[in-house]
């Protein structure tokens, strides 16, 4: 982003912001990695971006990443295991696939009909 570095800051697309927030982020080399719908009102090729360095940031710096979306396509893409949180609570967890293809709570029933409809 250097060629950006005389722009003010309300001029960077909502990808680039999304970066820096993500650098700004891991300055501190945190453990975990916080990131709530950090997709929302992006493009699909911005959004495949952002996943792609999310993937890259958990597998090279050994970050967790916590991923707070609706979006049962991205949870299919990118996680590994799944927290399904009704009303605050969370009702069902555990690996992805084990949760969608095995629903028990109501929230996750209707989760996992979307989540069929979003696979490949």
């Amino acid at each position: 982003m250097e060629h950006r570095a005389l722009a003010y800051p309300a001029q960077p697309s909502g990808g680039q912001k999304q970066r820096v927030g993500i650098a700004r982020a891991l300055v501190q080399e945190p453990e975990t990695l916080r990131s709530d719908e950090a997709t929302s009102a992006l493009d699909p090729e911005t959004i495949r971006s952002i996943l792609d360095l999310m993937r890259a940031i958990n597998r090279e710096r050994r970050v967790t990443i916590l991923l707070i979306t609706h979006k049962t396509g991205m949870i299919q893409e990118i996680c590994d295991q799944v927290a399904v949180i009704d009303g605050g609570k969370v009702v069902e967890h555990g690996p992805v696939w084990l949760v969608f293809s095995n629903p028990e709570h109501t929230t996750t029933v209707s989760l996992s009909e979307s989540f069929r409809r979003s696979s490949p």
